[in-house]
């Protein structure tokens, strides 16, 4: 058996109502730990928004994600969405964002993508 990779786990949720937060949370974070499991990674570390849709400025663990993972000192490899729009919904930031990531070596793998993305 080979190790698994160390990896990070991104959540984020825009309550709907009469939507269980809870549930959707619980939701996203089983269809990222099943795909990082079928590639190789454990998640190791998570980082949860919940809210409306808003910037990257507003969505404090987006921001930390971002931060954290461009330091030499992070523990993972690479970082799992269950989606890619989990991120941003807006197509260039999202795409920033993504470029900024890999540019640090890290990968952005989505559970909704059978290729990866970095």
């Amino acid at each position: 058996m080979t190790d698994l990779k160390p990896a990070a786990g991104y959540i984020r949720v825009a309550p709907k109502p009469q939507a269980d937060t809870s549930k959707l949370v619980e939701q996203q974070r089983r269809e990222i730990e099943r795909d990082a499991a079928r590639r190789g990674y454990v998640v190791v570390h998570w980082y949860q928004d919940s809210g409306p849709e808003l910037s990257c400025a507003r969505q404090p663990d987006l921001r930390c994600l971002i931060d954290d993972s461009c330091s030499r000192t992070r523990p993972y490899l690479a970082i799992f969405v269950s989606s890619l729009s989990r991120l941003s919904r807006d197509t260039l930031e999202n795409e920033a964002y993504r470029s900024k990531l890999q540019r640090h070596g890290l990968r952005v793998l989505s559970a909704e993508c059978a290729d990866e993305l970095g």
